[in-house]
């Protein structure tokens, strides 16, 4: 097979183009890698991507058939960005409906998220192997019901589960269904949030985004337990969703909100950005270093001293 895609994109390129300097030439970002300390100048194709990210093989079909299947949605999401950005408004349900799709999608299909369930995977395969070792009537038994090659034995099995020899491989089979399962979850609370659209200026700065652009937090954080701090649900109240739509535009939605529209000042500009560099891992994306942020003490300051000052 030929011209098979394999640079998949979980950052829909539709999205980041929204952030991309007005009459730029080339689809062009600033990367500011918060791990690594430096920034620099890459087209959208090289960002929010990963090899084969939806490779997976189903039968009767081509492994690409998923990104293909994307591709289509996301022409969908692409209008409703358009949309959104003429229109300024929250008035048209459809276009809201595009906007919400696209803030679940990204949620649900991400490398962090991939990472933890594949890790979670790891960890009940372990458990379950050490439980099956732990007793040789265990072992025998499960060899049994499981029709496992009764040419190994218990001790033999015993000795490779403990060794350092093997290694545990889940495939994006095993993820892809539970993403989409969780895109199911999470849609109905972002449907059931009240949102301002907030709306900057050249004054103000642009937004930016990152390759963690949807932000769930608290809203009243000093209440909550700091280890659950971090781990808010869609779900739950008193939780506030942050998310930058384009340089121009950013949603905040929550529970009991009525939907609203919100011409935004310098402040709230850098409160915004803030929050999306806080929560990036850990690219920020931005049409270039002239955005404004806040550091640790409160103070506005410039992109480009983003490694001098810690945001907010």
């Amino acid at each position: 097979m030929t011209n098979v895609p394999r640079h998949h994109h979980f950052i829909p390129q539709c999205y980041l183009r929204g952030f991309l300097s007005a009459n730029q030439k080339k689809e062009q970002l600033t990367v500011i890698d918060l791990k690594q300390r430096k920034s620099f100048e890459t087209n959208i194709r090289n960002i929010g991507s990963k090899r084969n990210f939806n490779t997976a093989k189903i039968e009767g079909k081509e492994s690409v058939e998923i990104e293909k299947a994307l591709s289509q949605v996301e022409s969908i999401l692409s209008e409703g960005l358009r949309q959104i950005e003429i229109s300024r408004n929250l008035s048209d349900e459809m276009t809201n409906a595009k906007i919400f799709n696209l803030i679940a999608l990204i949620v649900a299909r991400n490398p962090s998220s991939r990472s933890n369930h594949i890790d979670f995977q790891k960890q009940i395969f372990q458990q379950f192997s050490n439980i099956m070792v732990s007793e040789k009537d265990i072992f025998e038994s499960l060899q049994k019901r499981a029709k496992l090659n009764e040419s190994v034995s218990y001790e033999q099995m015993k000795e490779f589960i403990q060794s350092d020899r093997y290694k545990i491989d889940v495939p994006n089979e095993c993820c892809i269904p539970l993403e989409f399962e969780a895109f199911d979850v999470i849609l109905p609370h972002i449907f059931n949030r009240g949102w301002i659209l907030i709306i900057s200026s050249d004054q103000t700065g642009p937004f930016v985004t990152s390759n963690k652009p949807v932000v769930l937090v608290w809203k009243y954080p000093e209440r909550i337990p700091p280890f659950y701090r971090r781990h808010p649900g869609f779900g739950m109240q008193d939780t506030r969703v942050h998310f930058p739509i384009s340089k121009n535009l950013a949603l905040l939605g929550e529970f009991g909100f009525t939907d609203t529209v919100l011409i935004a000042d310098k402040n709230t500009v850098s409160l915004i950005n803030s929050t999306t560099i806080n929560y990036a891992s850990p690219q920020v994306y931005a049409p270039d270093v002239n955005f404004y942020f806040k550091n640790v003490n409160g103070q506005i300051r410039l992109g480009s001293d983003i490694f001098n000052e810690q945001a907010k």
